[in-house]
């Protein structure tokens, strides 16, 4: 991450970088290597004809990347949901991008309540999620309260992009 700029003795301007490393990047450098060696081990000539018809499986792969972001399974809302991550730029306050949710923020998370808390100032206060499929999920598993759950979060967001198109 480049911090700032400074202008050195020579009159060549620096990059101050920042000394913080990512906190994901053994978990990706590990499964880098075990995608390297699976596709050693099968030879790879699938993966290379895969590569050769990108425009034809990118529509393949927006549909299940659509997939498990909207209805992720629990070891992908478990998995990829603890990555840390931060909107700060001096990157202080990392968390989580599936927020850790309790029953209690689940009933703030329902469509109604949501808007009320949004838009009338509530008292009550929202845990945002970098990604709420993926808290939904963690907290209620697959079953019906997670698709009801989901359904909600669904409606909310349709609503949002309504509002943000009507405000352009």
């Amino acid at each position: 991450m480049t911090l700032n700029y400074s202008s050195g003795a020579d009159g060549k301007i620096k990059v101050i970088k920042s000394d913080l490393i990512n906190p994901n990047g053994l978990f990706m450098m590990r499964n880098l290597e075990l995608i390297t060696n699976f596709v050693d081990a099968v030879d790879g000539r699938w993966f290379y004809d895969v590569l050769d018809d990108w425009d034809g499986n990118l529509k393949t792969i927006e549909k299940l990347f659509s997939l498990m972001m909207g209805r992720p399974t629990i070891e992908e809302a478990s998995i990829l949901g603890g990555f840390q991550f931060c909107d700060d730029v001096l990157e202080l306050q990392m968390q989580n991008v599936a927020a850790i949710w309790d029953d209690l923020e689940l009933k703030r998370q329902w469509f109604f309540k949501k808007i009320n808390i949004k838009f009338f100032k509530s008292e009550e206060k929202l845990h945002e999620s970098g990604w709420p499929e993926a808290s939904i999920i963690n907290l209620c598993g697959e079953g019906i309260r997670a698709s009801k759950a989901l359904y909600s979060e669904r409606l909310y967001k349709r609503l949002m992009y309504v509002r943000k198109s009507i405000q352009v």
